[in-house]
């Protein structure tokens, strides 16, 4: 390498000239940011809405348990709990149905 391009470059020629190979990397130094999963991000999102978590009792999976209030011309209000089934439904079985208790 001339000292011209060893001007040029700095620190990096002198490591590529006495190495001959390596540049040196910052990636060693990277650190991994810890994220929550979808199934951690959707237990918050429910608590913080104020549903219980449960199980689902057709398939046995995460379901989220929920009162909800039901307004019926003629019949009133009435209270309702439901779970609802967190299972992703697909073309071979799909959802798991609102459970109403």
């Amino acid at each position: 390498m001339s000292a011209h391009t060893r001007r040029l470059m700095g620190s990096l020629g002198l490591l590529l000239e006495a190495d001959g190979s390596s540049i040196p990397s910052t990636a060693a130094d990277y650190i991994t940011v810890p994220r929550e999963t979808e199934d951690q991000r959707r237990e918050r999102l429910a608590a913080e809405a104020g549903h219980t978590l449960t199980t689902c009792p057709e398939c046995g999976g995460r379901a989220t348990r929920e009162s909800v209030l039901v307004y019926r011309t003629g019949e009133g209000t009435l209270q309702q709990t439901l779970i609802r089934c967190w299972r992703p439904g697909t073309a071979a079985k799909p959802r798991c149905q609102v459970q109403t208790l």
